[in-house]
């Protein structure tokens, strides 16, 4: 009997159920876990991981923006955990220790699973649904009735998401998006990071934007390959990228001879390069507005800060894949 190229198996990860899709001629593996924010925990091509899998299960629901692929609604922080946006002022619970909100809750809460399957035309895939009005804890500071839809594939060996955002709501809603993805970096002396910056957002000691975006040393850097030890640790990098396209960043191991590849769509027009201390990793964070956009004075088309007006859908979508450094 011939083996089916694609398969979905329901699985457990630890006490929580998860979701694990194959693509048996690629070798490649990716784990879902729908009730910790529909986060991606692995991600493995022929044994080799792309994505920074979590020790176990209690180190992801406590530090669940450390691991995997979280979703961030909104990216980043919000100074003083509050902004207006027309004429409503929104107030959510600051991060214990700071006077600020960072990265939103959707990347811990439980998502629904709707729909699954595996055949030669999609791959293996996974849709997941997540609707505000669903946590009353959160509708309370953020009262729209916004429905969010992840489609995780694996298909040719790529782990493709395709996500939409729909406004259920009579009104319109403030609109901040991003991911991040962390990217576990063996061996460090030999991989390059390279990302197609155009300029680079200052960025004050507590994480917000302090000025204009211009184009510096690192930008360059990066264009043609930053070595990875050399990447400052902690703090991060928020980029400019190029504008009403697709943006593709990489991982390069010159050792191995293989790269890591991110591609994001034209809806996240900058991007956030972040080495954390606690792991040989690289995040590359595709973002759809700077941080803080909604409390920053410069004018909405520089910083990304929109709505989501009553009705409308807003769809997007990135992918990684692992391929030859020659290619």
């Amino acid at each position: 009997m011939i083996e089916a190229r694609y398969d979905i198996i329901q699985h457990q990860y630890e006490d929580e159920a998860s979701w694990i899709l194959k693509d048996n001629k690629d070798k490649a593996i990716v784990e879902l876990l729908p009730g910790v924010g529909s986060q991606v925990v692995r991600f493995e091509i022929d044994g080799h991981p792309l994505i920074l899998t979590p020790t176990n299960l209690d180190t992801l629901r406590n530090s669940s923006s450390r691991y995997g692929v979280p979703i961030l609604f909104p990216p980043n922080r919000i100074y003083g955990a509050q902004y207006t946006y027309k004429d409503r002022t929104y107030e959510f619970p600051p991060k214990v220790g700071t006077s600020h909100y960072m990265h939103g809750e959707l990347n811990h809460k439980p998502w629904f699973v709707a729909e699954s399957g595996a055949d030669e035309e999609k791959g293996a895939y996974l849709v997941t649904r997540f609707r505000y009005q669903d946590h009353l804890e959160l509708f309370e500071h953020f009262p729209h009735n916004l429905v969010f839809e992840l489609t995780y594939r694996l298909y040719e060996g790529k782990l493709i998401c395709t996500g939409s955002i729909h406004n259920e709501g009579n009104d319109e809603a403030p609109l901040a998006l991003g991911f991040h993805p962390y990217f576990p970096v063996t061996p460090k002396l030999s991989t390059s990071v390279v990302i197609p910056a155009i300029a680079e957002w200052p960025i004050s000691e507590e994480g917000f934007v302090d000025g204009l975006p211009q184009a510096t040393k690192a930008c360059k850097q990066l264009q043609s390959g930053w070595s990875f030890e050399d990447v400052p640790s902690e703090g991060y990098m928020l980029l400019e990228m190029p504008r009403g396209q697709s943006n593709r960043c990489e991982l390069q191991d010159g050792e191995q001879g293989k790269t890591i590849v991110m591609e994001s769509s034209e809806q996240f027009p900058f991007m956030v390069l972040f080495k954390p201390a606690w792991a040989d990793a690289i995040s590359l964070e595709p973002y759809s507005y700077i941080t803080d956009g909604f409390n920053s004075s410069l004018d909405a088309e520089i910083t990304g800060a929109r709505g989501i007006l009553a009705g409308e859908v807003f769809t997007y979508e990135w992918s990684v894949w692992q391929t030859s450094l020659l290619k």
